[in-house]
Order: C-alpha cells, then structure tokens, then sequence
C-alpha cells in the first residue's frame, strides 16, 4: 500500500490554519492510504505552534531553523519516508473526498 504524506507550509497562520487545516485533516483521514499531516513552521512569530500542539495533537509539527519560504518543502521532502508527498500552502481547503 502507497503511503502519503501533506506537508502545509506556514508562518503567523494561525488565524488561517484555524479556518483551513481541519479540512486537510479530515480529507488525509478518509484517504484508503495512509496519510500524514505535517505543519512546516518558518519560525512564526504568533501563536502557531502552540496553536497547533492544543488543537491539532494528531499534525506533527516540522520546526524550521530559520525562515527559507518555500525551500522549506525540499528540507521536509528529503527525510521523508513517504511514497507520495503533497505540498500546500496553509491557505488552502481540501475536499474529503
């Protein structure tokens, strides 16, 4: 079986990752495969992380050194023991199925 993984990139989301990663969560739920979720933090200033930890417990949290925007995915990518892995913004809403 193809295992996957979502990666969600984010810094200061919360307000978003509040309004648009239950969707993500959900949609990764109801895959035949599995699927991991896994918020990449690019040293957010606001709550995020904290956010996160209290709301989503079930989304690892990948915590970046410094912020390197979007080369942050090919840190993640590289470790990953994913067969398919999935690159988003937090701004975006998944359909569940």
């Amino acid at each position: 079986m193809i295992n996957a993984e979502i990666f969600v990139l984010n810094y200061n989301g919360r307000d978003i990752m509040e309004e648009c990663l239950p969707s993500i969560v959900e949609a990764a739920g109801a895959s035949s495969s599995p699927c991991a979720v896994t918020v990449i933090d690019n040293q957010s200033t606001d709550d995020s992380v904290a956010f996160l930890k209290v709301r989503f417990p079930g989304v690892k949290v990948w915590l970046m050194k410094k912020n390197v925007v979007l080369c942050a995915f090919n840190d993640v990518a590289r470790v990953s023991s994913a067969d398919v892995v999935f690159f988003l913004n937090n701004d975006l809403k998944a359909d569940k199925d």
